[in-house]
């Protein structure tokens, strides 16, 4: 039996169980994770303007993976190494390339 999309969001404890996560803590976590990602559906989305594709809307989840510091770090490392020095209008970065 598979469970996906909407039926995620009225999983039970006994759902688990019959699934095969034995453990009790186990379940209540993965209920818990559950709850937390439909209220992060409930936020709206942030709508980004690109020039090329015009607006882009942003799932709540989405921003706040791109939020992280892992993820802002990607800001500091450029895509053309060494050619930024020599080109400075060449401003490529990870981050922009992670983005799409």
């Amino acid at each position: 039996q598979k469970i996906t999309g909407v039926g995620l969001r009225y999983l039970k404890d006994a759902d688990l169980e019959k699934i095969g996560i034995e453990y009790l803590g186990d379940r209540l976590q993965i209920l818990h994770s559950l709850r937390k990602l439909w209220q992060i559906e409930a936020e709206p989305n942030k709508v980004f303007n690109d020039p090329i594709h015009g607006h882009v809307e942003l799932h709540p989840l989405l921003i706040k993976i791109i939020d992280t510091p892992q993820f802002q770090r990607l800001r500091n490392l450029k895509q053309l190494g060494g050619a930024y020095f020599v080109f400075p209008g060449a401003s490529h970065n990870r981050f922009e390339h992670s983005i799409g």
